[in-house]
């Protein structure tokens, strides 16, 4: 009898340990404002669409506008700066500040008197359309 005592001890604590419900791993909520607010966005697409598929027209930017940062703060200012080139370097670097908010249900973000839809924003994109004219624009930003 002794002889299955240690193989039985080995099996339940075996088991035992093995049937253990692991820790869940706390889920953290990000919301919106922390994903928009987290650093500085850099514009990396410009897309046209007249009411068929988008297409880029990002080649035809110069290169000195492509470098540009948009930095939305959590007091609901945001600023846009010139990159490390500028097109005028007797440009300041600011070149555009107002207040931007979300709308209700948070599907919308408005930029003073610019509203615009958002398609995708997580950690590391922003994506927004808006109309301009006849034209609906799409641009795309990263981290």
């Amino acid at each position: 009898m002794r002889k299955y005592l240690i193989p039985a001890l080995f099996l339940v604590t075996t088991i035992n340990f093995t049937s253990c419900k692991k820790d869940d791993v706390p889920v953290v909520v990000v919301t919106k404002t922390q994903l928009l607010t987290k650093s500085p966005w850099k514009q990396v697409d410009s897309e046209v669409s007249t009411g068929g598929a988008f297409t880029s027209d990002w080649s035809s930017w110069d290169a000195c506008d492509k470098d540009d940062l948009t930095t939305f703060k959590t007091d609901k200012t945001y600023q846009a700066t010139e990159g490390a080139t500028k097109c005028n370097p007797a440009d300041p670097d600011l070149i555009d500040s107002g207040t931007w908010d979300f709308n209700s249900d948070e599907t919308k973000l408005i930029m003073d008197v610019l509203s615009t839809t958002i398609v995708k924003l997580d950690e590391t994109d922003l994506i927004v359309t808006f109309k301009y004219g006849v034209n609906e624009v799409r641009i795309s930003f990263k981290h």
